[in-house]
């Protein structure tokens, strides 16, 4: 794969994590929609702070593999942004149609907390140890424990009305 001057496996790897994390922000905004319109209080917030916060692993997920690739610094950001542009439109779509999209949201759940597990495990991690090199592989993992300990963390403080 060849993206202008660059190319090979790490380019490769760098689109694949970029299209994963890109497709997995809808049903993230699928979660923003419709906790906004829910009734629960305090539901909205915990999704919006949780949702926020995990974006920053998450974009530095998708750099690190680019910076292996040798994109620069201005595209590594760009596209650490860009993978979050799916999000708005996922949650105007589950704020206007909640009820319908109640129905299908343990599936879309289910891909967003898949999507980037799946990734690490059949593509990073394999080329890490073949590679030698720790970085990616290490960087996506590092990612993953944060969103997690984030997601519980919050959870947690809100549970306890901190």
């Amino acid at each position: 794969m060849h993206f202008g001057s660059l190319g090979g496996a790490d380019v490769r790897t760098s689109v694949l994590v970029f299209a994963v994390l890109f497709a997995h922000s809808l049903p993230e905004g699928f979660a923003i929609g419709t906790a906004y319109a829910s009734d629960v209080a305090g539901l909205s917030l915990f999704v919006i702070l949780e949702i926020g916060l995990q974006n920053i692993p998450e974009g530095t997920s998708v750099a690190i593999p680019m910076a292996d690739a040798g994109f620069s610094r201005r595209r590594q950001f760009g596209a650490a942004v860009l993978t979050s542009a799916p999000q708005p439109i996922g949650a105007a779509i589950a704020f206007l149609l909640v009820e319908t999209i109640k129905g299908l949201l343990p599936l879309s759940f289910g891909f967003a907390a898949g999507a980037m597990p799946a990734l690490v495990a059949a593509e990073l991690l394999p080329r890490m140890v073949r590679s030698g090199s720790w970085r990616s592989g290490a960087g996506a993992l590092a990612g993953a424990a944060i969103m997690l300990a984030l997601s519980v963390g919050l959870g947690l403080g809100l549970g306890l009305g901190l």
